[in-house]
């Protein structure tokens, strides 16, 4: 993994891009409760991400939420957050889960450069313009918005390589707290262009549990047979 610094970048230019390796992805590994081990990879987003809130990026700070876990077996998470819904930008208006692509349309092309942490890239495969840009109406510690391919200007449905992306950036953290989700159209998510979030919890989500961290570890095992044969061939 490395972290390497653009001099003089052009518009839409990134001044870091964070490069990392199939080997570099933590696929052996069921970290325990407990232990809040950093990668690279968490050391920069997250130093990335304090500043960003420091240098006022964000339109709130964190300071109004409070997270509740319910009683019982699944700990239930109720996180309030509610300038989240007060200050955020307004949502894109979405009428059908597989809504064209619109580039009149607010999108991830045009966010504001200081808004763009860094680009990541996979070495094998190239520059694929991958951002790690902050969410501005953040819902918790950490929380991003990781866009595959941006010039793409895909729409926001998942693809193969883009599950591909999101999977990876899990695995480059060893964080127990560091979650990757993604929400369709119709399903509140605002923004039309292809995206996940990431985002950092102290709580101990079912999807953290032992049973679910062996599924991801399975998961993590097939990719690289994929990408190891993708390379080969």
């Amino acid at each position: 993994m490395e972290v390497e610094a653009m001099n003089a970048p052009k518009q839409k230019d990134y001044t870091r891009v964070f490069s990392y390796k199939a080997e570099d992805l933590n696929v052996h590994r069921l970290v325990t409760y407990n232990e809040r081990e950093l990668t690279e990879f968490d050391i920069l987003l997250r130093s990335s991400w304090d500043k960003a809130m420091q240098d006022s990026i964000m339109r709130y700070n964190l300071s109004d939420t409070n997270i509740s876990v319910l009683p019982g077996m699944y700990g239930f998470m109720i996180l309030e957050n509610p300038k989240r819904f007060s200050d955020r930008r307004k949502p894109e208006n979405i009428q059908e889960l597989k809504q064209p692509f619109d580039s009149s349309k607010f999108n991830f092309n045009k966010v504001s450069p200081k808004e763009v942490l860094f680009e990541m890239r996979d070495a094998n495969r190239g520059t694929e313009h991958n951002l790690v840009i902050v969410n501005v109406s953040p819902i918790t510690y950490g929380h991003v918005l990781l866009v595959p391919c941006v010039k793409s200007s895909l729409p926001q449905v998942f693809t193969e390589d883009s599950l591909r992306f999101a999977i990876e950036v899990v695995a480059l953290s060893k964080h127990r707290g560091f979650c990757v989700v993604g929400n369709s159209l119709l399903a509140y998510a605002s923004v039309n262009h292809l995206h996940f979030h990431g985002m950092y919890f102290d709580h101990l989500l079912m999807a953290m549990s032992t049973v679910g961290e062996i599924a991801l570890c399975v998961l993590l095992r097939l990719l690289l047979i994929i990408t190891s044969a993708s390379y080969l061939s």
